[in-house]
């Protein structure tokens, strides 16, 4: 991944764990008769993350974009990379997943504790999105210019 996680492998996993979202929830909902419940703290969770991710980035950005470039210790900016990487993926099979679980529940919503997990769903979605959102600046953000190059160009 020389060039990180790119938005097709990222929009392909969201539409294939929104398939397979769609699919567990409505096998579970068919059975058990009432949908599962996602956790609001699970959407809190995320955005944490989200801002964890941005945390961490920002001084590998502010060491790689200074002029002249300052050092940037090797481990951190490749823990910070990784992160970055692993939180766009994870963003994304969250937010297909929720998807998912929301498609199955578009039908249903006049019952209460449809629309109570539908909303959670839907804050999980949001989340999920700044988590990828939060993954692909970090991404960009620690990508270091070519030996001799000035941080502008």
């Amino acid at each position: 991944m020389r060039d990180g996680v790119g938005p097709v492998p990222i929009a392909g996993l969201g539409v294939l764990s929104a398939v397979f979202g769609w699919l567990i929830t409505r096998i579970w909902y068919a059975r058990a008769g009432i949908p599962p419940s996602p956790s609001w703290l699970a959407a809190v969770l995320v955005v944490v993350a989200a801002g964890a991710v941005i945390v961490l980035a920002r001084p590998v950005r502010a060491a790689s974009s200074a002029d002249p470039p300052r050092s940037v210790a090797p481990r951190r900016a490749v823990v910070a990379v990784a992160l970055a990487q692993a939180a766009a993926v994870t963003g994304a099979a969250l937010a297909g997943w929720n998807v998912g679980f929301l498609l199955t529940l578009a039908g249903d919503l006049d019952a209460a504790s449809v629309r109570a997990a539908a909303g959670a769903a839907l804050a999980l979605v949001a989340a999920a999105v700044a988590l990828v959102i939060a993954g692909v600046w970090a991404q960009n953000a620690c990508r270091l210019p070519p030996r001799g190059a000035s941080p502008a160009s």
